[in-house]
């Protein structure tokens, strides 16, 4: 008896449930229908056939009676909407506050891996004299300055898939040479003293630098020799940039005057050299400067040759001598 009660009392639940629901989609509806009077000034007939329609239209989705070419149609608008909305945020993104489309060159300096670049102005880049000897360096100079400076060379058509890729290389050196004679210049320092007071370059990988800013520069004026380095003002050592991004980047793009003349026009951010140096121990002791560690370093950097050779049994041989001699002095 107690198995029946038990069923008999789920399904009066259930009952109550369902009418409560019921009750509240009624409520709902009423709740719809009262602000849609309100909103719109329809007539009943008007009402009542809107709803109708809404109705039969839920019926339908619910029965499954909706055809296939209605949803295929609805998936396409969708798309359509969808690419819309996307090729217009491409175009919100691609302007800026002033509501002007973004340059070229505002767009390479923006790539995360030209964080150490500044934006060179573009009356510097529209002076011939800034750009002498440039021409005979980089390929296809006069499409890669017309693409830097967003003017449509009507030639361009004709170049094909391969060539407008070589272009697009050529502007980026073309621009990277320009960036290393700008950054010389009075406006291009202000541009680079700002990014070094805001650590853009990275510190200096040295302990006993502490954390000093460090600067970039290349160990060659010349394109496609080596990559860029930073330069400690404190150590005045170069080493590799921590971000491997920015070490992909051409030394020319920064030459290997810049760091140099920075510090000389803004004299007030030379540091003190380092006090403090690495001394080696073993097991708390001081290595000798005659030991093996460092006559070792001098012969590997000398190079281990014959008379390299010599001069360690040489060495030892006298060490071993004197040990000799005053074995015999304290026998007798």
């Amino acid at each position: 008896m107690n198995g029946v009660d038990r069923e008999q009392q789920l399904e009066l639940l259930q009952q109550r449930m369902l009418q409560i629901e019921l009750q509240e989609e009624q409520e709902a509806q009423e709740i719809v229908r009262s602000n849609a009077r309100r909103a719109i000034s329809l007539d009943e007939n008007e009402l009542r056939q809107a709803y109708e329609h809404y109705d039969d239209q839920q019926q339908e989705c619910m029965s499954g009676e909706s055809s296939e070419a209605a949803s295929e149609e609805e998936v396409a608008t969708y798309d359509q909407i969808a690419a819309e909305d996307e090729e217009e945020d491409g175009e919100e993104d691609a302007e800026d506050e002033s509501g002007e489309e973004t340059s070229w060159i505002t767009w390479f300096c923006s790539l995360r891996e030209n964080d150490f670049l500044c934006e060179v102005d573009e009356e510097y880049i529209e002076d011939d004299f800034n750009l002498t000897g440039l021409s005979g360096i980089v390929p296809y100079y006069e499409y890669a300055l017309d693409l830097i400076l967003d003017i449509e060379n009507p030639n361009e058509q004709h170049l094909t898939q391969m060539q407008q890729e070589m272009v697009e290389s050529a502007a980026e050196m073309l621009y990277g040479l320009i960036h290393a004679r700008y950054i010389l210049t009075t406006k291009g320092m202000a541009a680079m003293l700002e990014k070094y007071r805001n650590v853009e370059f990275g510190r200096c990988h040295r302990v006993f630098c502490q954390g000093q800013p460090v600067l970039p520069v290349g160990q060659s004026d010349g394109p496609r020799h080596t990559t860029v380095n930073v330069f400690c003002p404190k150590c005045r050592e170069i080493y590799f940039p921590k971000s491997q991004r920015a070490g992909q980047i051409d030394g020319a793009y920064f030459g290997s005057t810049f760091p140099h003349m920075f510090l000389m026009t803004h004299s007030y951010l030379v540091p003190s050299p380092p006090t403090q140096k690495y001394t080696p121990r073993i097991f708390g002791y001081k290595v000798h400067a005659s030991s093996e560690y460092y006559i070792g370093r001098r012969r590997s950097a000398q190079g281990s040759t014959n008379d390299d050779r010599k001069l360690w049994m040489q060495h030892h041989t006298r060490r071993l001598r004197k040990n000799h001699e005053s074995n015999r002095v304290f026998r007798k």
